[in-house]
């Protein structure tokens, strides 16, 4: 079943980015980038994280992963010139994990490590085409979307390198790292997450 959601979310990622991307001139966007901004993209990427958890400053457990993900990125914000944007942003990487059901079986789980917060880009041109820098900080999550379970939160920072190759279409290569933990009476559960993507974006501008 959670396969059947995965593939889903997958695809349904996919037509969103690409519906979007022929929909923007219906949106009254002028292909002048200062103003109004809103976009998508989706691309593969690659995971690597450290889980620890600890009592009472002890550490019980301790290991590495590194998984294959889809990657995404989301932002909507206001450019105040041709060169300059200002937005929130969201760039996560999708990945399923290997979790122990009550029945001791091994069944696949979507995991999410993203991170949230305020980012800029600066293009180098006025116009397309155009190479592009990013950078963003705010807060970490790591969660289960599909299981109903609350998210763990910390710190985090993005960042990202890009060619915008035709107006409102880009291609970005993006890292983020985050710190999110999640802490109860016994057992403090921290993750130390770095996540790598590539993306093709679409930006309504």
């Amino acid at each position: 079943m959670r396969n059947s959601v995965y593939h889903k979310l997958v695809l349904a990622a996919l037509i969103a980015v690409f519906v979007f991307g022929f929909a923007a001139p219906g949106f009254a966007f002028d292909k002048v980038r200062k103003g109004f901004i809103l976009g998508f993209g989706l691309g593969p990427g690659y995971d690597m994280y450290t889980e620890t958890r600890d009592s009472s400053g002890t550490e019980v457990k301790k290991f590495d992963e590194s998984k294959i993900s889809f990657f995404s990125d989301f932002k909507i914000g206001y450019a105040p010139s041709n060169q300059l944007m200002v937005y929130w942003m969201s760039k996560a990487a999708w990945f399923g994990v290997d979790s122990t059901t009550i029945d001791d079986e091994q069944e696949d789980v979507m995991t999410l490590g993203g991170v949230g917060g305020l980012g800029a880009t600066y293009f180098f041109n006025p116009q397309a085409p155009s190479f592009f820098i990013s950078a963003g900080v705010g807060f970490a999550s790591w969660s289960l979307p599909f299981e109903g379970t609350d998210p763990w939160v910390g710190l985090g920072a993005a960042g990202s390198i890009g060619y915008e190759f035709s107006p409102n279409w880009m291609i970005e290569a993006s890292v983020l790292w985050g710190k999110p933990d999640d802490e109860t009476d016994d057992y403090k559960h921290e993750v130390d997450n770095m996540a790598i993507g590539l993306t093709i974006n679409v930006l309504g501008y």
